[in-house]
């Protein structure tokens, strides 16, 4: 019995590989970065969206800068998932965010997570420059 449920654990694995195999040689690489890049994405700006609501201390000029970030993270995300990778506008997150860590009156923990962040879309960026390498 037990042989038989490696069996079933085994197929069930390759076909789950064969499916995964199919979907990168039907859709091609863009299509794996494209959804790849989606958490990293969406992680960033809910660690933003998190943030804004507890930063209640900052000034009206850093609430915008948070919100502006945050529209410009949305901004490319919306152009890549059709397509179109905007180097430009990540660059223009990635310093808008640079700018809240470093220039912003944050809270040790709040800096932390969003230079954490910060290194996740400069993965994001190194990584759909380098993917040809891969």
């Amino acid at each position: 019995m037990r042989m038989m449920k490696n069996l079933w654990f085994l197929a069930a694995a390759l076909l789950l590989l064969l499916g995964v195999n199919a979907v990168a040689q039907r859709y091609g690489d863009d299509y794996y970065y494209k959804h790849w890049g989606r958490e990293p994405l969406d992680h960033v700006r809910g660690d933003l969206n998190r943030a804004e609501r507890d930063l209640v201390y900052l000034s009206g000029d850093e609430m915008r800068r948070f919100r502006h970030t945050r529209d410009g993270i949305n901004d490319f995300q919306h152009d890549w998932e059709r397509g179109h990778f905007d180097r430009h506008a990540l660059d223009e997150a990635i310093g808008g965010l640079n700018a809240l860590v470093e220039k912003s009156r944050l809270h040790e923990r709040d800096r932390d997570i969003l230079a954490d962040d910060l290194h996740r879309l400069r993965d994001l960026r190194d990584r759909w420059e380098h993917r040809d390498r891969d």
